[in-house]
């Protein structure tokens, strides 16, 4: 749901249309056939080794089958969900009380085969999260094109690299959902105009006043991480983004930093002829902990998602135009999505329902 989420935004600032989220309509599934059939020109299927076993991603891939709704496909991680669908007989995904909760719907597991057999053959754009964010972009134009040739694209930008950025994100290199909430977070600055980057060996700090830094519990091991907040510590703010159910190390732990156990300085990728010694690395993490944390919810609904969005913004605002000032440090905390549960945002049962939410799918409004 994190990365459809940033999908959306792309999408969003490629076309200036409404994009329809399926997970933003968690509380109406019983509608989401009904709106993919009517409301939808355009379906973007994001595949993940799940998405074609889901019961609602299966209705609405029939649906706009049957409703010869334009298809379009994004690889989301390595697995060709598409190719297995064709090898193994998807009628044997199901079994018979979900095919009855199919059947509520006006859904058959033989209509199910028929419209996966019909992916196979097209084109599939790459947007996994390891995917740069420049090529991301670029995917999602290419789709927006062939789903609609003559549609004129109504960019409100387009990322590049910023010169000299006012603001920095950090987040742990490798970690698919830090690295996505990362980049929710840079194109939302981007379109409320802060001069914004993500972190990258050789960027350029001089004229960075504040870090946004996405926690995780891999953070704490990440050279790469560990590289940009030794730079970044001493001189700018730092706005912190954690996943709520993240655990921190423990005093011991920053301890064996300061002593050079977990993280040798020597193998920063800093340039030279700057050079930091354990105590420097333990210190820099040790900032990110001293903060007070405010909640974002980037795989749950808009509304929940835009307003805590818009906290994170407003603090990031008061630490650019204050200045650099080492007495205001601000953390934001990342609610990842939970698994069960009903909470705000959280799937909803609805009738004939298998209890899961649906994995992720754009609509594009004609």
């Amino acid at each position: 749901a994190v990365l459809a989420r940033q999908l959306k935004l792309m999408l969003v600032h490629l076309t200036g249309r409404r994009i329809f989220l399926d997970v933003d309509e968690l509380d109406n599934l019983d509608r989401l056939f009904f709106i993919v059939r009517s409301d939808v020109g355009n379906l973007l299927i994001l595949l993940t080794r799940h998405t074609l076993r889901r019961f609602w991603c299966a209705g609405e891939i029939v649906t706009a089958w049957e409703a010869e709704v334009t298809i379009s496909l994004v690889r989301c991680d390595d697995y060709d969900v598409v190719q297995e669908a064709q090898s193994q007989k998807v009628e044997e995904w199901w079994n018979l009380g979900q095919q009855a909760d199919m059947a509520v719907y006006g859904i058959s597991v033989g209509m199910i085969a028929q419209a996966y057999r019909s992916l196979a053959g097209r084109v599939t754009r790459d947007a996994r999260p390891t995917t740069p964010l420049g090529d991301q972009q670029e995917a999602m134009r290419l789709v927006v094109l062939a789903a609609s040739p003559n549609n004129k694209l109504m960019p409100r930008f387009h990322y590049a690299a910023a010169e000299k950025p006012a603001v920095l994100v950090v987040s742990q290199a490798g970690d698919a959902e830090a690295v996505t909430t990362a980049r929710i977070l840079l194109l939302c600055a981007l379109e409320n105009e802060l001069v914004i980057d993500l972190w990258a060996q050789g960027c350029n700090a001089e004229e960075c006043s504040v870090a946004l830094v996405v926690m995780s519990e891999g953070i704490f091991r990440c050279v790469s991480a560990a590289a940009a907040l030794v730079q970044l510590v001493p001189s700018a703010s730092i706005v912190t983004v954690q996943f709520a159910d993240m655990s921190y190390p423990d005093p011991a732990w920053f301890d064996g930093l300061a002593q050079g156990l977990h993280i040798d300085p020597e193998r920063l990728p800093v340039p030279d002829p700057h050079r930091y010694e354990p105590l420097d690395v333990a210190e820099a993490f040790r900032q990110c902990t001293r903060v007070l944390a405010l909640r974002v919810s980037p795989g749950v609904g808009t509304a929940v998602f835009g307003a805590e969005l818009r906290e994170v913004l407003a603090r990031v605002r008061v630490l650019l135009e204050r200045g650099v000032d080492r007495s205001s440090v601000w953390a934001t905390r990342v609610q990842s999505p939970k698994k069960g549960g009903r909470d705000r945002g959280s799937p909803t049962r609805g009738r004939g329902s298998t209890g899961e939410a649906p994995s992720a799918m754009l609509g594009v409004t004609p």
